[in-house]
């Protein structure tokens, strides 16, 4: 019931949104007014739901009023996200790193770089120069007993994925897919007769213009949610409009990608 009030973020506030910009084109106002819109129904509820209970002794009001709660939690999340959203509309990656960062070089060995890092130095990590990524990894690989669990913890990438597995890593941590996918995105076209090989996938961005007119499904290979059900078209138009539900759809599909990607791997590993 509350979903089709126009109470934001919720389905009815979306649509009071979507008429606020229409108004001025402007999504940033747009939000504002319905979040405030949000706020005070939720808090009329609560008030409504405090007065039911305590007037007549009917427990609905308690969940009226619990109803008014979550709803106002909600539009002030969206208040909230609308101010980080302006406060770092502006700035680049490198207005949030370090300009100077400590390097280490990839034959150094680590008695020499320890000795090169300042006392007290808080970098949560040291970039490594002429080295790559997946040489490390299958370095670590060899170096722990046989036998032992490997963790591919932040190997994100299907390439890296693919060469980690093939040094002996069997779980992975990353938040790459899902934070791609919060993005736009989205990989696609995965070849399982190809991993590892150049072009055994593809990765799109649903922001291209191309994919606002595409009437078929993102990735007709895959049988997620969104695939199977959504127009490319559809989905793309839930990232412009920067709607919530774009960022666990391509989220749901990314990490579906990854899960085939496992699933393929785990065949051609299997006698």
């Amino acid at each position: 019931m509350a979903g089709d009030v126009q109470i934001g973020p919720l389905d009815g506030g979306r649509v009071f949104r979507a008429a606020l910009w229409q108004v001025r084109r402007d999504l940033a106002w747009a939000t504002r007014i319905a979040a405030a819109v949000g706020r005070g129904i939720g808090a009329l509820m609560i008030v409504a739901g405090v007065i039911v209970f305590f007037t007549w002794g009917a427990f609905g009001g308690v969940w009226l009023a619990l109803i008014g709660w979550f709803v106002l939690g909600a539009a002030g999340s969206e208040a909230r996200l609308l101010s980080l959203r302006n406060a770092l509309g502006g700035l680049v990656v490198g207005d949030l790193t370090r300009r100077h960062a400590i390097a280490a070089q990839a034959d150094q060995t680590l008695r020499d770089f320890m000795a090169e890092v300042p006392w007290g130095d808080d970098s949560a990590g040291y970039p490594v120069l002429d080295g790559r990524l997946v040489d490390e990894v299958a370095l670590v690989a060899e170096l722990l007993p046989e036998g032992s669990t490997l963790h591919g913890l932040g190997l994100g990438s299907p390439e890296n994925l693919v060469s980690s597995w093939r040094a002996g890593y069997g779980i992975f941590d990353c938040t790459l897919p899902t934070r791609n996918a919060r993005r736009g995105v989205l990989y696609t076209d995965l070849d399982s007769a190809a991993l590892g090989a150049r072009g055994f996938y593809r990765h799109v961005n649903l922001g291209d213009e191309r994919w606002v007119r595409e009437k078929g499904p993102l990735d007709p290979t895959c049988d997620c949610e969104m695939c199977t059900t959504l127009p490319a078209a559809y989905v793309a138009h839930l990232f412009r409009v920067e709607d919530v539900l774009a960022g666990t759809l391509g989220s749901l599909h990314n990490l579906r990608f990854y899960t085939r990607l496992v699933d393929a791997l785990r065949e051609r590993s299997s006698p």
